[in-house]
């Protein structure tokens, strides 16, 4: 087991705050890019969009999908869920899509995206803590989001996967 001496705290807290610093920056990067999105009007007009392509639920779920997950790779989750949980649940629970699994869906899809290049937060922190290169972690995580791709289709479209469990227990 290894001692921790007291000059050794300096250097560990210099290390820590840089980290702690690139993250911060990167976060608050999305919160502005999120503001910018809220105040354009750009989430008005996807409302319509969306409503003029079709009202095939499952065509407008693959849709939305697709888009959640692009969403996923420029903003932070949080951002992210308060600017278009309020415009896009409305639309599905309109087009029959329940709101607890259209949740589900939106919370797994945008957190999928946190580890996707451009914006991919969970990568750069993955790459800040371990000292790995961002690109060999990029390369390294390609079979995982195939995988969580997969899953995410299998519980838009396949509702039991969220709902089948609240539903045996009486909660929906």
């Amino acid at each position: 087991m290894k001692n921790l001496k007291l000059k050794d705290i300096y250097p560990m807290f210099i290390r820590v705050s840089v980290n702690a610093a690139a993250i911060l920056i990167i976060v608050a990067a999305a919160s502005g890019f999120a503001s910018a999105v809220s105040l354009s009007g750009i989430a008005n007009h996807v409302t319509f969009f969306l409503y003029s392509i079709t009202d095939n639920k499952y065509l407008l779920f693959f849709i939305v999908n697709i888009f959640l997950f692009i969403v996923g790779m420029f903003l932070d989750a949080g951002p992210a869920i308060l600017i278009f949980a309020p415009i896009l649940a409305p639309i599905m629970t309109n087009v029959g899509i329940d709101p607890v699994h259209f949740g589900v869906v939106m919370v797994s899809n945008l957190s999928i995206g946190l580890a996707t290049p451009p914006m991919g937060l969970v990568l750069f922190v993955a790459s800040g803590v371990s000292g790995v290169p961002l690109q060999k972690i990029s390369k390294a995580i390609l079979p995982f989001l195939f995988i969580e791709i997969l899953i995410i289709f299998l519980i838009s479209f396949f509702p039991i996967f969220v709902t089948g469990l609240p539903q045996f227990l009486g909660l929906m």
